[in-house]
């Protein structure tokens, strides 16, 4: 999955494309755009590079247009013959040193920006909640679960992101806030995990899971209609937003958190409470950049959407072919899946 830039948005969005660019184009010495495409595309349409088995770069030639992808980023150009040039001009004044780097932003500061300016604090003029679980549980069964913590966010009156944390003693309270919600409750695989997980956890029922769903949207169902792609939540925030976990895997979870339950380090619950509400960060993020751009990249495929897609899509229930994961660094109960 790539964010495909106009080279307007290589100027105007903070990156480290050309930085990318310029280590390859020096690697074929070729520090001309025209001189490394003749070069490069000499013998073959596709050329990737690597560096310790992972992808740095990739260029592409389709008739008259050129794609360059940068995984590092994930960031893809497409350049023709009418934007030659001024794919070549920016190159040169990336290499002179003359590109103004002060006035760019990046994607996080884009978004956040027009969420600061009631761009995003309503979906369709109603509210939402973006939330995120976590849990004790070895094996993927929603009824073994036990809930450790949470987090919920939503849009305040000051167009600021109101975060609140949700231990076990208050778990219940906030499972009825959400069921008394008027408006959407929105997370990554909230439909097949989060929701059940939560009800279970206060010996809820059946319909209360029902009407937490009815009204759940969620990023990775949506996902998976739309690209037919199971891509974990850290795979897409890092390629849309720039944004990754604060922990590695969920093995690096279970074990601080077996450590924790050993000697009650409080260092390492608010570890588990900062992972935890960055989850939700990244959530959101992905959310705006959603509704933001209403487009998707993937396999030189762009796939576009409106608003009134995201809804109904995200709450279409999934069956039971995603339900497991394949990953083994993601944790089982969380079905995130990469590809």
């Amino acid at each position: 999955m790539y964010k495909r830039f106009s080279l307007n948005d290589l100027q105007n969005i903070k990156n480290n494309f050309f930085i990318h660019f310029e280590r390859i184009a020096k690697k074929e010495k070729c520090l001309h755009i025209k001189d490394f495409c003749k070069t490069v595309f000499k013998q073959w349409p596709s050329v990737y590079y690597y560096f310790r088995w992972q992808p740095q770069f990739i260029c592409h030639k389709e008739e008259n247009n050129y794609n360059f992808i940068d995984p590092q980023d994930s960031i893809e150009v497409i350049v023709n013959q009418e934007n030659m040039s001024q794919f070549s001009q920016l190159f040169k004044r990336h290499l002179t040193k003359k590109s103004k780097k002060q006035d760019t932003q990046t994607i996080e500061q884009i978004l956040m920006e027009e969420f600061s300016n009631g761009t995003f604090n309503t979906i369709n003029d109603k509210p939402y909640i973006v939330y995120d679980i976590e849990t004790d549980g070895e094996v993927f069964d929603v009824t073994q679960q036990k809930f450790i913590m949470a987090y919920a966010a939503q849009p305040w009156e000051d167009n600021k992101m109101k975060y609140e944390y949700v231990d076990q003693n208050n778990l219940k309270e906030f499972v009825q806030k959400l069921l008394e919600f008027d408006g959407y409750i929105v997370w990554y695989n909230n439909i097949s995990f989060d929701n059940p997980v939560i009800i279970h956890n206060i010996d809820g029922n059946q319909e209360m899971i029902d009407k937490l769903n009815e009204k759940s949207l969620d990023l990775f169902t949506f996902l998976y209609h739309s690209i037919k792609k199971k891509i974990g939540l850290n795979k897409v925030a890092s390629s849309l937003v720039w944004i990754s976990k604060t922990l590695e895997s969920w093995l690096e979870w279970s074990n601080l958190y077996k450590d924790y339950l050993k000697n009650g380090d409080v260092a390492l619950l608010n570890k588990f409470k900062k992972y935890c509400k960055n989850d939700v960060k990244m959530t959101i993020l992905v959310l705006l950049y959603f509704i933001h751009y209403k487009k998707l990249h993937i396999e030189w495929e762009e796939v576009s959407f409106t608003l009134d897609d995201l809804i109904q899509k995200w709450v279409t229930p999934l069956g039971k072919d995603i339900k497991q994961s394949n990953d083994e660094n993601e944790k089982p109960q969380n079905q995130s899946i990469f590809w």
